[in-house]
């Protein structure tokens, strides 16, 4: 009888904190909290990272993946909650020279990941768009993931995705994040180009009344996933989760 391969299953959550405002991307919320994209509240900060752990406790996910949380007080508030995670990671989501750096309101707007073990990973720069920090991490097996936040413009997202393109440089991978896309139709030429697949064609965002599929991941062939939109309204995009298994 032959060996049989025992898989490899990895558990993640992805979210896009929307830098903690607790904004739901309504016009209702947009005008009447508009101020907490300058200032948030510690009340309002924390009672989102408290829905964040909450949700991270009962899922139990190997990964968390964020969008949009500020260095500093956040993600030191949020580490203290979780509890269980070996590495934490966070990097200004915007590019090295970027002018938006020196903004006190920007300076501080991240993206990061908490794992439960520790995972050799790279940090890279895209040439195009404000948000160019993405990372990409070796999971166990040898398993790729890159992870980002791409741009509000279509047209330079496309350019982003070429440029993502040209670096996989793997057969076996996924790439992760806020693609900020209004249609699962922008994906498919990077799918067709890397021969990849969408994990789910549903609507994440705004959780007021979820319009666009923006929260995202689409993997190789030989990488199976299944993905669940949970239904927690603590921003304004809608956490989901990656059941990866290869």
């Amino acid at each position: 009888m032959g060996y049989k391969h025992k898989k490899t299953k990895i558990k993640i959550l992805l979210t896009n904190l929307g830098n903690c405002t607790g904004l739901d991307g309504s016009y209702q919320s947009w005008l009447t909290g508009f101020h907490r994209y300058i200032y948030v509240p510690k009340k309002i900060r924390e009672n989102v990272l408290y829905e964040l752990s909450t949700l991270a406790k009962k899922e139990n996910p190997d990964l968390i993946m964020i969008n949009e949380i500020s260095k500093g007080n956040q993600i030191n508030f949020l580490r203290n909650l979780l509890g269980g995670y070996k590495q934490v990671e966070v990097g200004v989501k915007y590019g090295r020279k970027s002018l938006l750096r020196l903004i006190p309101v920007y300076h501080k707007k991240s993206n990061a990941f908490f794992s439960k073990k520790n995972m050799n990973f790279e940090r890279f720069y895209l040439k195009s768009g404000q948000k160019k920090s993405f990372y990409k991490l070796t999971l166990p097996e040898n398993l790729k993931l890159i992870f980002g936040h791409f741009a509000l413009s279509k047209k330079t997202r496309k350019k982003q995705f070429k440029e993502i393109e040209s670096l996989v440089d793997f057969k076996k991978g996924m790439i992760l994040g806020d693609f900020n896309i209004h249609d699962i139709s922008e994906l498919e030429t990077i799918k067709n180009n890397l021969q990849f697949r969408s994990a789910h064609n549903e609507k994440t965002c705004p959780t007021s009344n979820p319009m666009y599929p923006t929260d995202m991941l689409i993997h190789s062939e030989n990488v199976r996933v299944n993905s669940k939109i949970l239904e927690n309204k603590f921003s304004d995009h809608l956490p989901v989760i990656f059941e990866v298994e290869y």
